[in-house]
């Protein structure tokens, strides 16, 4: 901090003006403030202190500046010797002298540095003769680097204290003795004398800080200078000048609010001009007091006025999960409509606490910025924006500007504020839809909560109606009441690897809920540590999952910011496995979808093992005949359990919006899908290893012949134990069922029972009129090996022949076709009994033969 060197004569009613000199040597001159004589060019400055400067031995030199202070005057000084001491090398400080030159026949009182004994003593000097008053402790200077501060005090009665301090600093004074002298009661200069021998003294000499003041009077009634609050149980109170004892009593404090008198009370400055006040109970925080201080006196007994003094401790807090929340945003800001023409994002203090903001981080997906120290206190707004726009925000009082302000992007983004230990505090996640209104979303207008008490509801922002395009800083102009009675559920679960599980839930869910450990209860293993992002919980094990090990998980006491509580659940799982071929296959496939609308295709696991998603692919085609188009299924460890469907899509939401028989939670949504033809095509599935699992080439004449229409109609399985590319296992969703079942058992579902019979027809009676209710008849024949060749043909009452389902076709042990009612020209047969003629040839020249009935029925 810069010193002041000043030279000024005050005058006292009770004394004459007197000289003052106060003189730290920060201006490095000797010619004014004040003007000091003598041998001046043996002095020099370094580093705002004075310096010796003088090359030569055996030399005393000295300088002086006038002074006339001696009864009721104080002198001190800095003083830093920088070798031991003796009696040929010391330095003499001159409090008083009647001559200009310190080193002739002068007289006066001097403090001497050094000697024999490396002393610091006070001399009386009359002429040639000096006399020592004041015997200093011996040995004070015999070391090789001294820094001491010195001071003297001569009362009125002309009583001479030395004081010194090792430190250097004026804070831990010792008396080095006390003399009355009334010899010398005048004085006209004051100075420095330096003696030294060799040259290992020269320049080792530093002084700073020389004063000399007048002692003046005490008139003055002490005052409380400040009270301050210093933690919850200690006030600290500081007077306007040094206090005696009675500032100690602690009868003379007392704080309201039943806090009462202190426990104790002590000086804590060296000067006693501030004392520590501690309490038995403590204060509240954000609390007004009221301390009350009384019949406190200075060192000269002059009384403090009674005084009450208001307190307050703030608390600054660091924001917890929701305390602070996101409720306005200007991402688009043109066209401009009424506010600046710059993005800009409000934060509001929901919580009763005072926040503090410092250190704090708000970001989007691309940057960050770190928040100031500053404070946002309860039910009140700030405002960030780019430091360079601020000037645009000027009429907004709490509106502050930020280097790296995140950049809002127009068409979407997700903004975060996190405290200063990286927790969540709020996130707002948007697109143009969040505004609700097709015009505004293009510009101009912010985008604002409407009610503070859903802050983690996707839906609860919409864009201002107020005329100026938004309301910074102040209420929302859609605030209402919109509350969130939904409660979370769970949309997906899936295996990561042999030690996670993830969770993910329909929205955000309170962090302090699902982080703790105790809300999940796992059979066979251990959970050891939970993590939570937004909508998704990941579970850490303390063991390897194992597999063909049945796991059960039960999740209760999860709820969302709403206090909505996810109903206790309970998920089933095993450590997947990879599927082999076969096991997982496809089972509806919408190639053809409605104008607008999205392809979809749903497998189904066939076998009684939990199998893998994980780095399965989709394929179709190429032109070449060759796998193409490999989109991949999963990268996460999602599973499908066994006699489960999963769903793959773009677009889930028209999917199930179009296709009412559906079932959302066995969705996937993917970024893209394989290409497929409207009109004919080939889809498949594989592993990593270019393994295909299952496979199918479909045809629009796969379709139910008598459809009209074809667009919208997905083709689905009959039965999943037949092999997809068998043709006549395919057929059309039914249209009471909407023309698609997805992620549902399908709408056609023949299940064949185990037989020893040659030929078996089920149903015997059927109805082939697309309600979805016995449409199709199932014949199988079951053979006695491999090497026979089957022919079935169904003729009707009177003999005639009605179609040709196989003719001359090589079979396995066990073979299944469909009949779906059509003639061999495609029109629908007459209610009625039919003969179902099946022969099967074995290449021994083996015939079997066997005739069943069946009946088309109708409404």
């Amino acid at each position: 901090m810069k010193k002041i060197v000043m030279m000024s004569f005050l005058t006292h009613c009770f004394f004459n003006s007197s000289a003052q000199i106060v003189d730290n040597f920060n201006d490095s001159n000797f010619n004014s403030n004040p003007l000091w004589y003598g041998d001046t060019s043996k002095f020099s400055f370094s580093s705002g202190k004075l310096k010796s400067n003088s090359l030569i031995a055996n030399d005393k030199f000295y300088i002086s500046s006038q002074s006339k202070l001696v009864a009721n005057s104080t002198w001190s000084f800095f003083i830093n010797l920088q070798f031991n001491t003796s009696s040929l090398n010391y330095v003499d400080v001159f409090l008083t002298s009647d001559s200009l030159s310190l080193t002739g026949q002068n007289s006066g009182y001097f403090v001497r540095l050094g000697g024999t004994y490396d002393e610091i003593c006070l001399y009386k000097k009359i002429k040639n003769t000096s006399t020592l008053i004041i015997d200093g402790r011996n040995g004070t200077l015999n070391h090789s680097n001294n820094f001491f501060k010195v001071k003297v005090i001569c009362d009125s009665n002309f009583n001479f204290t030395l004081c010194s301090d090792s430190t250097g600093t004026g804070n831990n004074y010792k008396v080095e003795g006390s003399v009355l002298n009334n010899e010398l009661k005048t004085s006209d200069y004051a100075g420095i004398v330096i003696k030294q021998s060799t040259a290992s003294f020269f320049k080792l000499h530093f002084f700073d800080d020389f004063e000399i003041s007048k002692i003046f009077k005490d008139t003055i009634n002490p005052v409380v200078n400040e009270v301050q609050n210093f933690s919850f149980d200690t006030l600290r109170v500081s007077f306007s000048e040094k206090m005696n004892n009675t500032a100690t009593d602690t009868s003379n404090y007392d704080l309201n609010n039943s806090i009462g008198k202190p426990s104790s009370v002590r000086f804590i400055s060296i000067d006693s001009t501030i004392v520590e006040l501690i309490f038995t109970k403590k204060m509240l925080p954000n609390i007004f007091y009221k301390l009350s201080i009384k019949s406190c006196e200075d060192k000269s007994g002059l009384k403090l006025t009674d005084t009450i003094f208001s307190i307050i401790k703030y608390k600054f807090e660091i924001p917890e999960l929701y305390d602070v929340l996101i409720t306005e945003i200007m991402a688009d800001p043109e066209p401009q409509i009424g506010l600046p023409n710059a993005e800009y994002i409000e934060l509001y203090n929901k919580s009763a606490k005072i926040i503090t903001l410092k250190n704090c981080i708000i970001h989007d997906q691309n940057s960050f910025s770190v928040l100031p120290d500053i404070q946002i206190y309860p039910d009140s707004f700030i405002i960030f924006c780019e430091k360079s726009n601020l000037s645009l925000f000027s009429k907004y009082k709490n509106a502050i500007g930020l280097t790296y302000f995140p950049s809002l992007n127009n068409s979407g983004d997700e903004i975060t504020l996190r405290n200063n230990e990286g927790k969540l505090v709020h996130r707002l996640i948007y697109s143009t839809k969040s505004y609700n209104d097709n015009l505004k979303s293009n510009g101009g207008w912010a985008l604002e909560m409407i009610d503070i008490s859903n802050p983690c509801n996707e839906t609860n922002f919409k864009a201002s109606v107020n005329p100026e395009g938004g309301t910074p800083g102040k209420t929302n102009s859609v605030k209402a009441f919109n509350p969130d009675f939904t409660k979370p559920y769970i949309i997906d679960f899936y295996v990561k690897n042999n030690l996670k599980v993830v969770i993910t839930m329909s929205e955000i869910v309170d962090s302090f809920s699902a982080f703790d450990i105790y809300n999940y209860n796992l059979n066979i293993n251990t959970i050891e540590q939970i993590f939570v992002n937004q909508n998704k919980i990941e579970i850490l094990l303390k063991n390897n999952l194992k597999s063909p090990e049945n796991y059960n998980l039960t999740i209760k006491k999860i709820h969302d910011c709403s206090m909505n509580f996810l109903r206790d659940t309970s998920i089933n799982f095993t450590l997947p496995e990879l599927p082999q071929f076969g096991e997982l296959i496809i089972n509806e496939i919408l190639f053809n979808p409605v104008s607008g609308g999205s392809d979809y295709i749903e497998i189904y696991n066939i076998s009684d093992k939990t199998l893998w998603l994980k780095n399965l692919y989709l394929f179709n085609y190429n032109f070449d005949g060759n796998p193409d188009n490999f989109t991949l299924i999963d990268t996460l460890g999602k599973y499908v359990l066994p006699r489960e469907y999963k769903v793959f899509s773009t677009n889930k939401d028209w999917v199930c919006n179009y296709y009412k028989h559906n079932d959302k939670s066995a969705f996937i949504n993917l970024p893209e899908m394989p290409l497929m033809n409207d009109d004919f095509g080939h889809i498949g599935i594989s592993n990593n290893m270019n393994i295909v699992i299952d496979e199918v080439d479909y045809n629009q004449s796969m379709h139910f012949e008598l459809l009209t229409e074809y667009e919208g109609v997905s083709l689905e399985k009959i039965n999943t134990k037949i092999s997809s590319a068998e043709i006549s296992n395919w057929t059309s969703a039914a249209a009471t069922y909407g023309f698609g079942t997805p992620g549902l058992e399908n709408s056609h579902v023949i299940n064949l029972e185990k037989t020893s019979a040659f030929l078996t027809v089920l149903p015997e009676m059927f109805s082939p009129d697309d309600d979805g209710n016995n449409d199709i008849v199932s014949i199988t024949l079951k053979s006695e090996n491999t090497q026979g060749m089957a022919t079935v043909k169904i003729f009707d009452a009177n003999g005639f022949e009605i179609i040709k389902l196989v003719n001359n076709v090589p079979v396995g042990n066990t073979q299944t076709w469909f009949w779906d009612g059509l003639n061999e020209e495609g029109k629908k047969c007459a209610i009625g009994i039919y003969i179902v003629y099946a022969e099967l040839l074995y290449i021994s020249g083996k015939k079997i033969i066997e005739k069943k009935t069946v009946t088309i029925g109708g409404k």
